[in-house]
């Protein structure tokens, strides 16, 4: 059963967070599909969108405008998404690792 869980992760060198929404598995492993985040640079927020598309890929994220042909890479799926585990994004300038510090989890009824 698919669970849609809320990450706060943070940018290990300091200065932004990563705030996501996103469904996991029953192993707590991320579920495909298209998800959607946003970056908190402290006085500006960067909305993304990231697609998983099977269960041991990596993920891409999108910004403005994407072009489904191009994304960034993103991490955040290969493991188990869990308070403490890390994730990486890979961009034009290079690699930026995010901690994840807590998961809020929707509950249906």
């Amino acid at each position: 059963m698919m669970k849609i869980v809320r990450l706060l992760a943070e940018y290990v060198g300091g200065g932004h967070k990563a705030i996501i929404i996103c469904g996991v598995d029953e192993l707590g492993y991320l579920v495909k599909g298209e998800w959607h985040g946003h970056w908190d640079m402290g006085a500006t927020y960067i909305p993304f969108l990231f697609r998983k598309l099977s269960s041991n890929s990596k993920t891409q994220v999108y910004y403005d405008g994407y072009s489904k042909d191009h994304g960034d890479e993103m991490t955040l799926g290969t493991l188990p998404v869990k308070v403490g585990e890390y994730f990486s994004v890979f961009d034009k300038d290079g690699e930026w690792n995010y901690q994840i510090k807590s998961i809020h989890y929707y509950v249906s009824e």
